[in-house]
């Protein structure tokens, strides 16, 4: 009978083992896969072919510098995962900008072009990442909650002559969990209701350099891991 229930053991013990190693296997199928499925693809001033018909229909992450003057249209790169138009000169564009993007869009970097509003991406509904650094936004034509979808992870308006501190209200923005206000220090930051302006599902708040000489009430974001303060004018 201690045999059998030996055996048993073992049996259980051997099965557990190659469920285990099924997995991991698994695993690492999964990520070779995804790995396999990206396609770079870069434009800029070196590039010999710089048009945007030239991009791979397949393309999963776009870079284009220092080449445009205008928001292009990349409607019919179907698998854009993330698009990085850093330093190009791109204004406001004469639509929503979501209609000049792929709906598969989860990253999207504008920093240091000359955009002098916030842009409407609404449209792009798994849109988590949204870099605005480093522009000429100084207004906002509508509330957040009809220019910035609520898929949205990290925000990033740093560097910008923003006057009006930005609304991310919980029932807008469930999933937000960083923000970077950074070098802003035009805006009007009421320090008794920051928290009241923000989601409470955020973990990182960047304020740096925003001539700041006392510390904002974030009692209520219960959730805030980082509050990143540097350089302002915090008494000593």
């Amino acid at each position: 009978m201690f045999h059998a229930y030996s055996y048993k053991i073992y049996d259980y013990f051997r099965n557990l083992g190659c469920i285990m190693f099924l997995r991991i296997i698994l695993t690492m199928l999964v990520a070779l896969s995804v790995a396999s499925a990206r396609v770079d693809y870069v434009i800029n001033e070196n590039s010999k072919d710089k048009t945007i018909a030239g991009i791979p229909v397949n393309v999963t992450h776009l870079t284009i510098r220092r080449v445009l003057d205008s928001a292009p249209d990349l409607t019919h790169l179907t698998s854009l995962v993330k698009v990085d138009l850093t330093e190009n000169r791109i204004p406001d564009p004469d639509v929503p900008l979501s209609e000049l993007l792929p709906p598969s869009v989860r990253e999207l970097i504008l920093k240091q072009n000359q955009l002098t509003s916030v842009p409407d991406v609404i449209g792009l509904a798994g849109l988590q990442v949204l870099n605005l650094q480093a522009n000429q936004i100084a207004r906002m034509d509508k509330p957040l909650s009809e220019l910035f979808p609520e898929s949205l992870e990290d925000v990033n308006l740093g560097d910008n002559p923003l006057k009006t501190m930005p609304e991310f209200l919980d029932i807008d923005f469930p999933n937000l969990k960083q923000i970077n206000l950074f070098y802003m220090s035009g805006m009007d930051i009421q320090m008794d209701r920051l928290s009241k302006q923000l989601p409470i599902s955020l973990e990182k708040l960047i304020l740096k350099q925003n001539q700041l000489t006392s510390v904002p009430d974030v009692i209520g974001l219960a959730g805030l891991q980082v509050l990143n303060l540097q350089a302002n004018r915090l008494p000593a």
